[in-house]
Parts: C-alpha cells; structure tokens; sequence
C-alpha cells in the first residue's frame, strides 16, 4: 500500500513538471523564442539571427527574443550590426541598434564590407569602391580603394590605377616598407597572401613577412592537400609548372606543362601527355 503511494505521488510530480514545462515553453515563445526558426549558417562568435515567422524575416538573439519583429520579404545578415534588405530590385543597408531595438538605415553605403576594430567599419559605395569609417559618420579613408581586405591585423588597399598597395594596423596606422602593388588571399589556414612586384608572384605573412621570394608567374593553393601550392614560371613563352610547401621549398621541381586538381588527386602534362596519379605519389 505504501509502495502504491509513493507510486502514485511520484507520477503526479512528473505529469506537473511536464505541465510546469508546457507552460514555459508556451511562456518563451509568447515572449519571442524563435530560436527554431532561424535561417542561415551560424558562427560561434555570432550574437544576433535571422528568423523567419510567417514567410518575414526578422532579427533575434540567441536565447531567441526578438529584437526586430519578423516584417521584411527578402533579408540578409553581413554580421551581428549590419543587414541589408532587398527591395524592388534595390539594396538597403541597415545598422541593428539594439538599445532602442531598431533598425538605422544608411543610405549613404552600398553594403557593409568587413569590421577592421571597434566601430571602425568598411564600406562600399555605388561604384564598389572601399572606405572606411567610423560610427557611420567620421571619414577615415574615402570611397578612392578598388580592393581592400583585412588579413589578421593588416589592412590592405590598392586604389584603382596605381600600382601602388597601402598598407595599415588596425588603427589605421600606416606600415611603411610595402614594395608589392597588388596582392590577394592565397590561404587562410596558413595565414599567408599572395603579392606581386614588376609581374612576379611571391607569398607573405599576414604580419607582411617574406615567405616566397617574387619568382613565379602564378600561385594558387592545393584545395585538397593544405600547405601545398601550384605554380608556374614562363620559358621560352611556355609556362612550367610545379609544387611549393608552406615555406617556398620546392616539392616537385617545375618541370610540367600543366598542373591541376582532379578531386584528391593531381591531374599533370608532361610532354604534352595527360596523366592522373595520387598526390602522395606525386610528390615522391
């Protein structure tokens, strides 16, 4: 009998936490959890989301409150301030002000491009040229850059025309001593990037160290097999190909006709004959 009680006592405990758990559950999503509905791909270092509710996009955080009611048809997040609205055919940058859970739209940006520090952003303009501001309002660098990327704490820009690649900190503090005029990502789990000078290619640090002298024609990393990378230099007006490590040394001696990815393995001429081999093999 006693047994039976406690049996008894024990079920009506668990069917009020399930009510208890109901209830709050009904409670969150009156209050705006919508975690379940956020759309798009999610960063460990993300604090704002995109959520759908009824075929609108909204804003929320990630217990799932609401911030900005779910109200635009097409919608799109660049980072956790800056979002931009399609609309009739046109594109409208926004900047999430929290406090007062609005959005501010700024006219004045074609779209937001990346955060160099604080509240010290990139910019484009209508005609895709790069500046940089701060708070949205205070000119740092106009709207005169065709290219600029922030790799590690380096910014790079090169202004449409010049050969010419500037360099700064993340406080905008000019680097002296840049003898490349053009550059570009050449890999980012190895934090290295890829610069020319007079029509040679060569690699550097994101600290703008010399890993690659300026030497070859072309550079591009191996997708497949990371620290390796394919390049090239012109004979006779023929290009030859090879394969360089992480540190410039040379694994096979540039002595192809062509190099190239085929999934996991390396596609390669030699005198003017295809073949397809493992890269391991390969870089025997």
């Amino acid at each position: 009998m006693k047994k039976n009680a406690i049996w008894v006592l024990f079920l009506l405990l668990n069917l009020t936490a399930c009510s208890q758990k109901n209830e709050n559950t009904k409670s969150n999503a009156e209050k705006g959890n919508v975690k379940e509905l956020i759309e798009g791909e999610h960063h460990d270092n993300q604090n704002y989301y995109i959520f759908k509710k009824n075929q609108k996009f909204g804003i929320c955080d990630g217990v799932g409150n609401i911030i900005i009611p779910a109200q635009f048809d097409e919608f799109g997040q660049r980072n956790d301030n800056y979002y931009v609205e399609q609309k009739n055919g046109n594109y409208i940058l926004y900047w999430l002000d929290v406090k007062n859970k609005k959005l501010v739209s700024l006219p004045q940006f074609a779209d937001f491009h990346f955060n160099i520090s604080d509240n010290i952003d990139v910019f484009t303009d209508e005609n895709q040229k790069f500046g940089v501001y701060k708070n949205r309002k205070e000119v740092l660098l106009p709207f005169s850059y065709f290219k600029m990327n922030k790799f590690g704490n380096t910014i790079l820009g090169r202004k449409e025309g010049l050969k010419v690649v500037d360099a700064f900190d993340t406080k905008l503090v000019p680097k002296s001593g840049i003898d490349f005029s053009d550059f570009r990502l050449l890999s980012e789990k190895e934090q290295l990037v890829a610069v020319e000078k007079e029509g040679k290619w060569g690699v550097v640090n994101y600290d703008l160290k010399q890993v690659v002298p300026y030497r070859y024609s072309n550079i591009n990393e191996l997708q497949s097999h990371g620290g390796y990378f394919i390049v090239s230099q012109k004979e006779n007006n023929k290009n030859l190909f090879g394969i360089i490590d992480v540190k410039g040394k040379v694994i096979v001696a540039l002595n192809y006709c062509d190099i190239e990815e085929e999934g996991t393995r390396i596609k390669f001429c030699k005198n003017d004959k295809y073949s397809i081999v493992a890269f391991e093999e390969f870089i025997k």
